[in-house]
């Protein structure tokens, strides 16, 4: 009904959060500014709130989207893990061959990686979406994350949605 009547391509109205039918109020212009300005100027954590269904996803899909070919980065979409588990993850969605299940190797794992972008002069993003659903020791790894960094700059941004 929906493709003949209003003549589109494909129908408009899906489950998934595809960015290419996100709607800019202007809030959510402002929230895709501010995460882009936030990611370009490595102002490290950045948090992004709303009521369930305003949004969010498509917000970040379409930020992801948008970032600059010097962006590296890794979508978290599943919060249920442990602090191990998070970190395999990261590494994982970074292309990465994860080395070891020891936290410390997998910290240590990450901080090369990041390390070897920084030198590259390339940025790293990661993004956690539902992160109200991380436990608290998982929220204090992510936090413990937010360390590595050199003298001038943070070495990750952190989006958490």
């Amino acid at each position: 009904m929906y493709l003949e009547f209003f003549g589109l391509n494909e129908f408009p109205f899906n489950i998934t959060p595809d960015p290419r039918f996100l709607y800019f109020s202007p809030r959510h212009r402002e929230a895709m500014d501010l995460l882009l300005y936030g990611i370009a100027n490595r102002k490290g954590f950045i948090e992004l709130t709303g009521e369930v269904g305003c949004g969010k996803t498509t917000t970040l899909r379409a930020v992801l989207s948008r970032l600059p070919q010097d962006v590296e980065t890794a979508l978290v979409l599943n919060p249920c893990l442990n602090e191990s588990q998070l970190l395999r993850a990261i590494l994982n969605d970074f292309g990465m061959q994860v080395r070891s299940d020891d936290r410390l190797e997998l910290i240590e794992q990450l901080n090369e990686f990041l390390l070897t972008q920084a030198e590259r002069g390339r940025n790293v993003l990661i993004v956690i979406d539902e992160a109200q659903d991380l436990e608290p020791e998982v929220m204090e790894q992510v936090r413990l994350l937010s360390n590595l960094e050199t003298d001038e700059h943070k070495l990750m941004q952190i989006v958490l949605a």
